[in-house]
């Protein structure tokens, strides 16, 4: 046989398995922390290793992206998707313009999509006067690189003033908000 013809096969089969474990990445990030682990636990060892690892490597999610493996994730269940994924539902994806004004509120999904390294010293601010549950819930939901970049402009955030992390969370809304809408 041709290599060049028997070649390409195999590295279309693993981008095949690499979209497979991405969409299985997604899914898993959108649904609550139960939810979520219910579903591992009804997977091998090695699939639940491969779709940690795929979830590590989520970057940035494009929410159409998101929406869409959810979708196909309900649709081969056999269960209709819920009508309302509000922030009303922990872990629900929600309209940006619907999210409550203090981000350590948002849904776990929303946190992990909203977050942007070049804002992680704002990250940091915000956080800086929240009871350690919200921020060990914050952290959570990142990724462990970007939990790094947190810590680090933690470390480099320095005293602030008593109205700077409410500042701060409200310029994260704002410019997830605008970047949503456009």
């Amino acid at each position: 046989m041709d290599e060049s013809v028997a070649g390409p096969r195999p590295m279309a089969g693993a981008k095949r398995t690499d979209d497979a474990l991405r969409r299985a990445a997604l899914v898993l990030v959108s649904l609550d922390d139960r939810q979520a682990a219910e579903l591992l636990a009804k997977m091998s060892p090695k699939l639940v290793e491969a779709v940690t690892a795929a979830i590590e490597n989520l970057h940035e999610i494009d929410p159409a992206e998101q929406a869409d493996a959810l979708r196909e994730f309900y649709d081969r269940m056999g269960i209709g998707q819920p009508q309302s994924q509000g922030a009303t539902q922990p872990g629900a994806f929600a309209e940006p313009r619907e999210l409550p004004d203090d981000l350590r509120e948002w849904p776990a999904n929303m946190l992990r999509i909203a977050f942007e390294p070049a804002e992680a010293d704002d990250w940091a601010l915000a956080l800086a006067d929240s009871e350690h549950e919200q921020i060990r819930r914050v952290l959570k939901t990142l990724s462990m690189r970007d939990r790094r970049l947190l810590a680090e402009a933690d470390g480099r955030r320095g005293p602030w003033r008593l109205d700077e992390p409410h500042e701060a969370r409200q310029r994260i809304r704002a410019r997830f908000v605008r970047s949503w809408t456009h």
